[in-house]
């Protein structure tokens, strides 16, 4: 599923998402272009890298919104290393 550039298209991207969550659109697919763009970055020149800065993603939102469910497809599917914090018992509700 990759294309010509031997990198998977954002669209590509989220119909491996749509098979694990549902719901979240605008979700999948800004985490496709953040991960599409990751690998566009990571097949430049080390000298074109340095003016194209790395950005991390943080998932915010009550619970039961699917977030967990978008980073296990991150994680599995994907292959990335995701960083998983729960931090309910530092919030007032937990």
């Amino acid at each position: 599923m990759k294309g010509p550039n031997g990198i998977m298209s954002p669209v590509e991207m989220v119909s491996i998402f749509d098979k694990s969550v549902r719901g979240q659109e605008e979700a999948k697919r800004q985490l496709s272009i953040a991960l599409f763009n990751r690998h566009r970055r990571a097949k430049l020149s080390a000298e074109d890298r340095k003016y194209v800065k790395k950005q991390n993603i943080l998932i915010e939102g009550p619970t039961g919104s699917g977030k967990t469910a978008l980073m296990r497809v991150l994680r599995e599917d994907f292959g990335l290393p995701v960083l998983e914090v729960d931090i309910t018992e530092y919030s007032e509700a937990g």
